[in-house]
C-alpha cells in the first residue's frame, strides 16, 4: 500500500509539472453526463471535462475515469478505469478519424458476437488478395456492380429469382448435361442465323406451327412423312 500511495503521489507530481499548468492534478471521478462536455463526479463536486486524444475509450455514465484536472472547474479524462457495468460494450471513438496501421505484422479483428462495418459515405476494401468465408452469405443492395477482368464462380447449387435480367455478353460458350426451361409467356429468338443441330433427334411440337422464309423453305430427309 505504501509503495502504491508513492507511485500515485510521483504520478501526480509529473502531471503537476506537465505543460498542462501547475496546478495539474489527477482525481478519480464518476462520470455523470457525456458529451459534448462530460461532467465529472470528483466527490467535492462535479468537474467538466474532454476525454484527451489518447484516451479512445469513450467514457459511458457511471464509469470511474481518472481525470487530469487542469483548473478548478474544467480537465481531461486521461483514462476510463473501470465500467458501470462489466457487460458494457467498449466503444473505441475518435472525433476526427482512427486509423490501425501495422507495418510488418497483422491486424485481427475477433469479436464474439456480431462484426459490424458502418461508413455514412463510403466503405472501401483495398488488397491484393481477398477471402471471404461464410457458412450463410447475403448481400443486399439497391445496385450492385461487379467488375472483374475475370470471373470464376464454383456452386453446387445456383438459384437466381429477379423480375428481370438484361444480359450483354459479346461471346458465351455454355455446356450443360441436361437443360429444362419453361416459359409461361413468349420465348422469342432475334439472329442472323440460327442453328440447331441435334446428334438423334429433332422434336419441335405445337398445337399450331408457322414456318414462314421470303425465299426458299427446304426440307431434307432420306425419309419425309407429312400426315
Amino acid at each position: 500500500m505504501k509503495t502504491d500511495s508513492l507511485q500515485h503521489d510521483a504520478l501526480t507530481t509529473t502531471y503537476a509539472s506537465a505543460p498542462a499548468g501547475a496546478g495539474a492534478t489527477m482525481v478519480e471521478g464518476v462520470v455523470r453526463t457525456v458529451a459534448p462536455v462530460w461532467l465529472i463526479d470528483i466527490g467535492d463536486g462535479d468537474c467538466s471535462a474532454v476525454p484527451a486524444a489518447s484516451c479512445l475509450v469513450r467514457p459511458e455514465p457511471g464509469d470511474k475515469v481518472l481525470l487530469c484536472r487542469v483548473g478548478d472547474d474544467r480537465g481531461y479524462i486521461l483514462a476510463v478505469l473501470e465500467r458501470a457495468a462489466a457487460a458494457t460494450p467498449v466503444t473505441v471513438s475518435a472525433p476526427d478519424g482512427l486509423a490501425f496501421e501495422a507495418d510488418r505484422g497483422d491486424v485481427s479483428v475477433r469479436a464474439g458476437g456480431n462484426v459490424t462495418l458502418l461508413g455514412t459515405e463510403s466503405t472501401t476494401l483495398a488488397t491484393t488478395r481477398l477471402t471471404v468465408r461464410a457458412t450463410t452469405a447475403t448481400m443486399i443492395a439497391e445496385e450492385a456492380l461487379a467488375d472483374a477482368e475475370r470471373l470464376t464462380a464454383r456452386t453446387g447449387r445456383l438459384t437466381l429469382v429477379a423480375e428481370r435480367v438484361d444480359q450483354m455478353v459479346d461471346h458465351l460458350t455454355a455446356r450443360f448435361n441436361h437443360v429444362l426451361r419453361l416459359v409461361t409467356g413468349v420465348d422469342r429468338t432475334q439472329a442472323t442465323t440460327i442453328a440447331h443441330e441435334a446428334r438423334e433427334e429433332l422434336s419441335l411440337r405445337g398445337q399450331r406451327a408457322f414456318i414462314s422464309a421470303r425465299e426458299d423453305v427446304r426440307v431434307d430427309g432420306e425419309r419425309i412423312h407429312l400426315a
